[in-house]
């Protein structure tokens, strides 16, 4: 049971239980339906220094809402990359960021994304 104080400032639980979208990109774009989910790439080749852009479509996503991104896995084997996110009307355009100093990307990326709306 949550724990709000008397003037509803806060409120602490011991979990949350999210429904969520899961996708695979194709062409590195996918539609999800929910506020949160977990995306597979296609396997990437992203040369050192590069991005891939991905635009993922949920209907209801606007401006100023927020994007938090999370590593979930995949088979690429090199460890050094970043995402960013951005959310725009109706689009979540999550961009990875391959940091390595001479390797390409090698393989497919599964991130979760979870979006809080403003």
């Amino acid at each position: 049971m949550p724990n709000v104080d008397l003037a509803g400032n806060n409120l602490i639980v011991d979990s949350i239980q999210i429904s969520k979208s899961t996708a695979t990109l194709v062409s590195n774009a996918a539609t999800v339906t929910k506020l949160a989910g977990t995306i597979t790439t296609e396997s990437l080749t992203t040369a050192a220094g590069a991005s891939q852009a991905f635009t993922i479509t949920l209907v209801g996503l606007v401006a100023g809402d927020i994007a938090s991104i999370q590593r979930a896995g995949g088979s690429n084997t090199r460890q050094n990359y970043s995402y960013s996110a951005v959310v725009t009307t109706n689009t979540l355009t999550v961009t990875v960021y391959n940091n390595e100093p001479t390797n390409a990307l090698n393989g497919t990326l599964i991130f979760n994304y979870v979006i809080t709306k403003k």
